[in-house]
């Protein structure tokens, strides 16, 4: 009995000292690396307005203002998949059911980049949106596909990132068919992106004063409850609802990591430390995924093979230079945000990696992938 009451002492003894070394290092690391504790992440936020967040999660998961009625926000931002929506790429316009059905049902139309989470965007530190960056702030100004002179109205970077999609052909347009295209389609899709912005405003007003189905009707008494005139309604006002409800709704949480980060060390597990102690030390990873999103939404080629969809040319997809037509930035993608990555598999611009292990395996030895 003694010997087994020695044992269990000095287990005991050992993995407190094992934690202890693993607090330390980590110590040093997180002074290095100027780690902050969540409450940065929660609260430095885009300026969004609380009044219009009920009316931005309509807008969200409403299909209203989709041309063929079959597309909302929520069709690939998924709640259950950290507002993903588990796919390599995403489906649009006439697909049918939700993540994998979409391409079961071989009707929708391929949107050849990875719909990534939607999980804390509303945060200070997004200078940039999209895979390609197209929606930056460069020098204090706001550099978009409608050029620098977008409209004042826009309360946040996220904002205008959130009307892109609206504008889109093949996420919330319509299909492109031979005959019966709706009026979204061919009205706005042959427009000039710097016109776009007018001219699908005075549509989407049009579709709001009379309200032709259920989802549109609803839309319509939603901006009402907001005290705006619906012939004052333009994108900005959506994309400003939008963010608001992303903003306020998806919003970062206290991780673990994040607790463990002010100051609470039983937070996360010692498989966990060890785990961090790699991820910045010798793996490096904090090179790019650093600050409190652990991304330093800058744009960086780790030579992501090629899949079966492309956005550009040959069914490749040339990243940033898609963006800034700068053939430097050929192959350039913006360094992902790690929250909750756990849950949002697969990963990548494209999914071309279907676990966080393949990404790992590939960083470390990409030839044998």
């Amino acid at each position: 009995i003694i010997r087994s009451l020695f044992a269990i002492i000095f287990c005991v003894y050992s993995m407190n000292a094992v934690a202890l070394e693993l607090d330390e290092r980590l110590a040093i690391i997180i002074d290095l690396y100027n780690l902050q504790s969540g409450k940065e992440c929660l609260s430095d936020l885009q300026p969004f307005s609380k009044k219009l967040v009920k009316l931005g999660e309509e807008l969200f998961n409403s299909t209203g203002l989709s041309g063929d009625g079959d597309t909302s926000c929520s069709t690939c931002h998924l709640e259950n998949l950290q507002f993903s929506d588990g796919l390599p790429v995403a489906v649009g316009v006439a697909g049918v059911g939700e993540g994998i059905a979409r391409f079961e049902n071989g009707e929708g139309v391929i949107v050849a980049r990875n719909a990534f989470s939607l999980r804390g965007r509303g945060h200070q530190g997004y200078e940039n949106y999209f895979w390609d960056g197209r929606i930056q702030v460069q020098d204090g100004r706001r550099i978009t596909p409608f050029g620098v002179d977008v409209d004042p109205k826009f309360d946040s970077l996220l904002a205008i990132a959130a009307i892109l999609p609206i504008l889109a052909r093949d996420e919330f347009l319509g299909h492109l068919g031979l005959f019966g295209q709706n009026k979204m389609l061919d009205t706005i899709n042959d427009e000039h992106y710097q016109d776009r912005y007018t001219t699908a405003s005075e549509v989407v007003r049009q579709i709001l004063e009379s309200p032709q189905n259920d989802d549109q009707k609803v839309l319509a008494a939603a901006i009402e409850l907001t005290g705006i005139d619906i012939s004052d309604v333009d994108l900005a006002y959506i994309g400003n609802a939008i963010a608001s409800f992303i903003t306020s709704e998806i919003s970062c949480f206290e991780s673990p990591w994040l607790q463990y980060l002010s100051g609470n060390r039983d937070a996360i597990g010692n498989a966990a430390k060890r785990g961090a102690i790699l991820f910045y030390d010798k793996g490096r990873c904090g090179g790019c995924h650093s600050g409190p999103l652990l991304s330093d939404f800058s744009f960086h080629s780790i030579a992501t093979p090629q899949g079966e969809f492309g956005v550009s040319p040959f069914r490749r997809d040339l990243g940033r230079s898609e963006s800034t037509l700068d053939a430097q930035d050929r192959f350039l993608f913006r360094t992902p945000s790690l929250v909750k990555v756990s849950e949002t598999a697969p990963y990548g611009h494209n999914g071309a990696f279907k676990t966080l292990e393949e990404v790992v395996a590939y960083h470390l030895n990409p030839v044998n992938f």
